[in-house]
């Protein structure tokens, strides 16, 4: 039986892929501006490209083009169009009226929260250098000044960096499994020290304010922690 593609983009939340594709986001009202994903659009500040809660697509003000689901990831990940349906069909959950041969697989993914608590970016720029100047001018989309030249202005092509562009999904995981490990450690340190604290402060308002909030922030942290590394074990 085919895939059924179309039900799958219908049946998409725009909100959720954007979040999963680590898509940096910005919030103006009811809507929710992202980077147009149309590779024919240099793009360089996040305010035509848009999508609202309950969306299966976003809408670029400037290009006048829709992408639904499937265009974002192939856009983001450099995938195919069977690639890009696979990852959102596991995204969704795995339903069963999309491909019945299919074999239920979780797919790994962090949240932005997620990464920057192990200490990762998934997501980032890469600056190409392109020209020296003496004096500054209007760059055309997909360019920047490096800002850490300061007797000059260093011309250079933006393009965004992935984690597949340097790793396979092996030693992708194998990162996120070592950073929870030393996550998990520098929380438990920080846990035992404020615990300790608690106990030998005799400033009741101190021990039940400040320190049980610090204690109960670790705690929470550490519960996260241990959420991502049950998700790779099933990875």
């Amino acid at each position: 039986m085919p895939n059924n593609y179309q039900r799958l983009k219908e049946e998409a939340d725009i909100a959720m892929v954007v979040n999963s594709l680590q898509i940096p986001a910005t919030r103006r009202g009811s809507a929710w501006f992202i980077p147009c994903p149309n590779p024919g659009h240099s793009d360089e500040h996040a305010t035509n490209c848009y999508y609202k809660d309950g969306w299966n697509n976003v809408y670029c003000c400037a290009c006048g083009k829709s992408f639904q689901a499937i265009d974002l990831i192939m856009y983001t990940l450099g995938c195919d169009y069977g690639e890009a349906a696979d990852y959102l069909w596991e995204l969704e959950g795995c339903p069963s009226w999309y491909h019945n041969r299919k074999q239920k697989k979780e797919r790994f993914t962090l949240t932005r929260e997620e990464a920057k608590l192990i200490g990762m970016h998934p997501v980032g720029k890469a600056y190409l250098p392109e020209r020296m100047a003496d004096q500054k001018r209007k760059l055309p989309g997909g360019r920047e000044y490096y800002q850490k030249e300061l007797d000059s202005y260093l011309e250079c092509r933006v393009e965004r960096v992935r984690w597949q562009d340097f790793l396979t999904e092996a030693q992708y995981l194998a990162v996120v499994r070592n950073k929870c490990r030393e996550t998990r450690q520098r929380l438990e340190e920080s846990l035992s020290y404020f615990q300790s604290l608690e106990g030998a402060l005799e400033d009741r308002d101190v021990r039940e304010g400040t320190l049980s909030l610090f204690r109960a922030s670790c705690e929470e942290q550490l519960k996260a922690v241990e959420g991502i590394t049950k998700r790779l074990k099933a990875a």
